[in-house]
């Protein structure tokens, strides 16, 4: 039977599933419930992580609050060396939206589940032990350099805050043609680096090859990090006619979809 593609992202989901049911058996007898807490550094298209993970831990008795905080990636990086400078909204401000770059300047970012609630990452990290921090970029900064240097600083924040958190990588597959794939775009804004070409059009593969190598040069720096290559699996996906995943041109024709 071929392969949907909501069951194409229940099997990158399970890749996050096996150091979770590890961890949980590891520390618990068998038959009890495990809660866990696991705050993500968000991006679009995390469905599979805040809905379908906790569904698929719960027939192993683990209980996951996932909280995902939503953000361009960049932002993120800018809103926690805010909290490190010990900045917070002015007095008198009720709206931390209403700060320049809504609020990243002083700390803040939203929440995905309501993205008109601003919310202070040191607030965040600190509401309680978390379990794990998962980090990802944004899809279509992948091939290029900065991002990493991002990561850098989400990572840095993330494991002075939780010191005994599991720390995850994941890898996010491939955009659709009419996103951020052609370089240069200057209507996107995208820089390329390193071995791609100026005029390069980059094709799904070529896509998640080059993500695939830029993500696994950053986990081998941190080897406490556990990395995901959950684009490596729907490109390999994509490629076997026996699953049934078709190339998604567009945005329109992947939400449909």
């Amino acid at each position: 039977m071929k392969m949907t593609f909501a069951k194409v992202v229940a099997l990158m989901t399970l890749c996050l599933t096996t150091q979770l049911r590890t961890s949980a058996m590891a520390a618990d007898a068998p038959g009890r419930t495990r809660q866990m807490q696991m705050l993500v550094w968000g991006a679009s298209g995390l469905q599979c992580v805040s809905r379908m993970l906790p569904e698929m831990l719960k027939e192993d008795g683990i209980d996951l609050n996932v909280r995902v905080l939503s953000s361009h990636t960049g932002n993120f990086a800018i809103a926690a060396k805010a909290v490190e400078a010990g900045k917070r909204a002015p007095n008198g401000v009720d709206d931390p939206g209403d700060l320049p770059n809504k609020g990243a300047d002083y700390g803040y970012v939203n929440l995905e589940k309501d993205r008109s609630i601003q919310v202070h990452l040191e607030d965040e990290f600190s509401s309680r032990p978390w379990d794990i921090v998962l980090l990802v970029i944004n899809t279509h900064y992948h091939v290029e350099k900065e991002p990493y240097e991002w990561l850098d600083t989400l990572y840095a924040f993330s494991r002075k805050r939780c010191p005994n958190a599991k720390m995850v990588l994941l890898q996010r597959p491939s955009p659709p043609n009419d996103s951020m794939r052609k370089i240069p775009g200057a209507e996107k804004k995208l820089r390329a680096w390193g071995d791609i070409g100026s005029d390069e059009v980059l094709t799904a593969t070529r896509w998640t090859s080059i993500s695939s190598r830029r993500q696994q040069e950053w986990a081998a720096r941190h080897p406490d990090v556990l990395h995901v290559l959950a684009g490596d699996v729907t490109e390999w996906a994509r490629r076997d006619s026996e699953w049934g995943f078709p190339p998604l041109p567009n945005h329109i024709k992947a939400k449909a979809y």
